[in-house]
């Protein structure tokens, strides 16, 4: 996959959420959570306040930041310690992909057409392009 970096245009998702919404919707899903369980309710508010906060401070510098990030929200909403989850699973799957030695136009093409049938799910493509590869060499 291939991004362009344009850092003028780029936007952090979670830091454009008001704080004061951010922070009432992580109170209200404790409480409808764990209704009466104050102790819960405490860890959930501390949990999803630090991811919202870990979240909020990423430099997004390029695109493949902003598009997993993107991802990320738009899967999981305020629930923002699977937002930070899926966000670091997705960079590290495209940090090994980007790291992978294709040392064969068998193996490039694997990886093309997991990219064209994975898109930006990094974590998928890494997984499709894996077996893939392991199954070809098992044939060759």
């Amino acid at each position: 996959m291939h991004y362009t970096t344009e850092t003028d245009e780029l936007t952090n998702v979670i830091a454009e959420i008001d704080e004061n919404e951010a922070e009432e919707t992580i109170r209200e899903d404790a409480e409808a959570h764990w209704d009466g369980d104050y102790e819960m309710q405490e860890y959930q508010i501390g949990n999803q306040t630090e991811a919202y906060e870990e979240l909020k401070a990423l430099d997004i510098d390029d695109e493949v930041n902003e598009t997993v990030l993107t991802n990320a929200h738009d899967n999981w909403g305020y629930e923002f310690d699977m937002v930070l989850y899926e966000y670091e699973n997705q960079m590290d799957a495209y940090h090994e992909i980007e790291a992978l030695d294709t040392d064969s136009d068998d193996k490039q093409a694997i990886l093309d057409e997991a990219e064209a049938q994975w898109g930006d799910d990094f974590e998928m493509v890494l997984y499709e392009y894996e077996n893939q590869v392991e199954a070809y060499e098992g044939l060759n």
